[in-house]
């Protein structure tokens, strides 16, 4: 769909396919995709954009990314299908996913997949000997954690990014590089970076930044190893959804008690005024050490 039907309008969907009903506002998909293409343009490396299918793989939107040069994160085999169904090409995946399969690694050397990011030194082991295997020079990413101190409820809850990838504390990252270096048909080409979702502000994206930059100081010193590639996985924020603390819930429940009107303050995003910040910091950053200007994924 292309505009936000009526309540009657809504009611006729609803009686024709049932329910529940996902409608999609294309015309919103393809303004967001614009909006990203216009305003990450101007970054000296190049730019793309890619969609994380899990979020949702519906067909018939996956179609329309793939239609306007969306590239598909994939991280299952059901991902891997639903982005075959709609049209896309192994060049035009990216393999993410906290847990790959043997299976599914197979499946994404058989697809040809534009780049694997790897999650764990076992996982690169297991690459490598399937690499060695099928006879393939594979691009690879490693997937670095974002920064964070998980302490109180978050960390019970495990409501925090450094759960995805690797640390460079650990000396887990270097571990891996190290083995990719050594291995004949693995050819490391990328970073990312998850730097979390539902962003209102460029601040997380800086700080995923410098942990990017600060290993690709590391690979070009230590192996003279130039980086193709920068993933700063996440999203950017939609205006009608916040991510309340648990302070915020427990107040309103109080609001609610005493008979008070509960509010919902949502914050604004200034897209183009994050763009900025991150295209600003990524290229001083590179040029402050020296590094080649890789291409931005976002």
């Amino acid at each position: 769909m292309s505009k936000r039907p009526t309540r009657s309008e809504a009611k006729a969907l609803v009686k024709k396919f049932g329910s529940p009903l996902f409608v999609i506002y294309e015309e919103s998909v393809l303004k967001n995709i614009a909006l990203y293409y216009k305003y990450f343009s101007g970054y000296s490396g190049g730019f793309d954009l890619a969609y994380s299918v899990k979020t949702n793989n519906n067909p018939l939107l996956l179609k329309i990314f793939q239609k306007n040069k969306v590239s598909a994160e994939v991280c299952s085999a059901s991902d891997f299908t639903a982005a075959k169904q709609a049209g896309y090409v192994g060049r035009k995946m990216i393999f993410d996913g906290l847990v790959k399969s043997d299976s599914e690694l197979q499946r994404a050397i058989k697809d040809e997949v534009s780049i694997i990011n790897l999650e764990s030194y076992g996982e690169a082991r297991r690459l490598a000997k399937l690499a060695t295997k099928n006879k393939t020079i594979i691009d690879v990413g490693i997937r670095l954690s974002f920064p964070s101190s998980r302490v109180g409820l978050k960390s019970l809850l495990g409501i925090s990014y450094d759960r995805f990838g690797v640390s460079q504390e650990s000396g887990e990252a270097a571990k891996i590089a190290k083995l990719i270096m050594s291995q004949k048909y693995l050819r490391l080409v990328g970073l990312h970076c998850h730097t979390g979702s539902n962003q209102k502000s460029a601040s997380h994206y800086l700080v995923g930044v410098d942990e990017v930059i600060r290993f690709m100081k590391f690979l070009k010193q230590k192996y003279q190893c130039e980086i193709k590639t920068v993933n700063l996985g996440g999203g950017f924020g939609v205006p009608e959804i916040t991510a309340y603390k648990i302070s915020d819930f427990g107040t309103q429940a109080l609001k609610r008690l005493v008979g008070k009107s509960i509010d919902f303050n949502h914050r604004p995003i200034d897209f183009v005024q994050m763009a900025h910040e991150i295209i600003t910091h990524l290229e001083t950053k590179l040029s402050e050490f020296h590094l080649s200007f890789p291409r931005l994924v976002m």
